[in-house]
């Protein structure tokens, strides 16, 4: 009864915290929460009430009572259930997915999680979180002292010692059906974050760990040749290629824009421009309206485009550095090819692992936060968009050409403290938006600053979003609209004949790699997750991923497949399935 009640107080809690995007099912819906959760909260009890019975066989067999043993562990897995409450109500209004593997690789990174928690919040959290686990505890201590006292004063019958273990094994394992409890017990709903309401977050955090540390494809939904027939005419082999550069060895700068989604610019969302510079400069390039990235967080960001690596739905490759240092990269691939290499970021070069992964790949040239005075250091990531690019641009004045330059902005990441910006009162999309216009300026003062520098006519820039984001329409995560980001050729090298083109088929953001291999007459056959988008053998295709769905998106659908709900409409997505199949197994056999 005490860790029902636990339970259901964290999931009203939770409720609270995300009520807004809750009770747009209706308050009825909502409420089935508890219904629909009963089961997965009865099979994490029952894990939980087994450290009690084996020290309540240990004091029988004793003949001696062991109830401040029994506090002991009680009073650990209480604050470990209480840390994981307390990380999905900080941490899944900004992530939308329960504290599970993934969070729990970000906790080196204590910027990343900061990012999303004000000192304010902080310190609030805090003092909520002792008095949650404080109140609990107090709890804990009168009730299992004072229900274990009849087990302490008189001898437990055998009968006793042989039915409970059989009944912790049926809450554990969810009945006498065939298959195990696992999460979709508790799902209910097609709104997400109800079905995240219901699932206990005890036994999806401890489901999640094993999984992520164990060598098992967690997403395997054929045979493998059934797969590969499923993707067979996407990935077709290269065919001609349209070259759309006039010279054979241009320099390459490639910026990659946090968060930037196709919802700010006026080409793709059909609205006012959050990023005016953009789309101007947008009619003098080749613009990808219909682009797609493959993941949600920077981390997946930097290996898809320079790996063409897509992301996987519950663990990023980049925080596995025996195996991404065996990805190509595209800093290794020019670097033989005769090109200088080097990235430029404002915040902190160690986060998300991104240091080893530039370093074993080649990067010659690596500036972050501690290049930078104290003064330009204005944010608590670091340095904001402007003192990024005019580091980039005063390196590039020295690098010898051809180089290979990338640069990682950071003023639209959360929480958008960006200079100038007046957020009394603002919404968190205004803010959202306001950074990108911040950001969009900045990139105008770049391009006016550079445009008569000896290297800037020899130059191809790419600018595109390292990822998808809800910003700023509050999209869906699970959903392609959410991950359709900006993404743009740009430069005198390109051909006048494709200036202003705009190219409306989808694209996925892990074929950039390949595509630009291509154009430089570079051999690209190890990317192999990586498709050149002007080839005549390309077929309009993007892929996704989170922890909780996968989907693809054509030129003529989209289609969503969610791991541990009922699927809406009754949609499968089995190209989605296949691809995550055998993106897992080359992931798993990447050693």
């Amino acid at each position: 009864m005490f860790w029902l009640l636990f339970f259901a107080f964290y999931r009203f809690s939770f409720i609270c915290v995300n009520y807004p995007q809750i009770i747009e099912s209706g308050y009825a819906h909502a409420a089935y929460a508890y219904v629909a959760g009963l089961p997965l909260d009865l099979s994490a009890i029952g894990y939980l009430l087994c450290f009690g019975f084996l020290i309540q066989l240990i004091a029988n067999l004793l003949s001696r009572p062991l109830t401040n043993l029994l506090i002991i562990p009680y009073a650990f897995i209480l604050a470990l259930c209480s840390i994981i409450c307390f990380g999905n109500f900080l941490l899944y209004p900004h992530w939308h997915t329960l504290l599970g593997y993934r969070a729990v690789l970000f906790l080196g990174n204590p910027a990343e999680v900061a990012s999303f928690v004000s000192v304010p919040l902080l310190v609030v959290s805090i003092l909520l979180f002792v008095m949650f686990y404080g109140g609990w505890f107090i709890i804990l201590r009168n009730f299992v002292s004072r229900s274990i006292i009849l087990f302490n004063n008189k001898k437990i019958s055998i009968p006793f010692f042989i039915t409970v273990p059989l009944l912790l094994f049926l809450m554990i394992r969810g009945g006498l059906q065939v298959i195990p409890i696992n999460e979709s017990a508790a799902v209910y709903s097609p709104v997400q974050i109800n079905n995240h309401s219901a699932i206990n977050p005890a036994w999806y955090f401890i489901r999640s760990m094993l999984n992520g540390v164990s060598k098992k494809n967690s997403f395997h939904f054929f045979t493998d040749e059934e797969a590969a027939n499923y993707l067979k005419p996407i990935y077709l082999a290269t065919d001609s290629t349209t070259k759309i550069i006039t010279q054979t060895k241009p320099n390459i700068v490639v910026i990659l824009l946090e968060s930037w989604t196709a919802d700010l610019s006026s080409h793709t969302n059909n609205k006012a421009s959050s990023i005016p510079f953009f789309d101007s400069i947008a009619n003098h390039g080749i613009l990808f309206s219909n682009a797609y990235s493959s993941g949600f967080r920077t981390d997946q960001g930097l290996t898809s485009v320079y790996s063409g690596w897509p992301a996987l739905p519950d663990r990023s490759i980049i925080f596995e550095p025996d195996k991404a240092e065996r990805l190509p990269s595209l800093f290794t691939t020019l670097s033989k090819n005769g090109y200088a290499s080097s990235f430029v970021y404002g915040g902190e070069i160690d986060f998300a692992n991104m240091k080893n992964y530039l370093l074993s790949h080649g990067a010659k040239k690596i500036i972050d936060r501690s290049d930078y005075e104290s003064t330009e250091l204005t944010t608590k990531w670091g340095a904001h968009d402007e003192f990024i690019f005019n580091k980039q641009a005063a390196l590039l004045s020295t690098e010898p050409q051809p180089f290979f330059n990338s640069v990682l902005t950071l003023s639209t990441h959360e929480p958008f403290d960006v200079p100038g910006a007046d957020k009394a009162g603002a919404t968190t999309h205004e803010n959202f938006k306001e950074a990108a216009r911040y950001t969009d300026k900045c990139l105008r003062n770049y391009f006016e600053k550079i445009k008569h520098a000896s290297w800037f006519d020899n130059t191809l820039f790419i600018l595109v979003a390292d990822h998808g984001h809800e910003l700023p329409e509050n999209r869906d995560m699970n959903y392609p609209e959410s991950h359709r980001i900006c993404c743009l050729f740009y430069g005198n090298v390109i051909s006048e004949r494709y200036r202003g083109m705009k190219i409306k088929k989808v694209i996925a953001q892990h074929d950039l790699a390949t595509t630009l291999l291509n154009q430089l007459n570079i051999n690209s056959e190890t990317y192999t997750w990586s498709r050149d988008v002007f080839s005549s053998s390309y077929v309009p295709f993007a892929y996704y991923s989170n922890e909780n769905s996968v989907g693809t998106i054509t030129n003529k659908k989209a289609d969503v497949f969610f791991f541990n709900q009922p699927n809406p409409n009754g949609t499968s997505d089995t190209i989605g399935k296949a691809m995550v199949q055998l993106l897992y197994k080359d992931y798993m056999n990447l050693k």
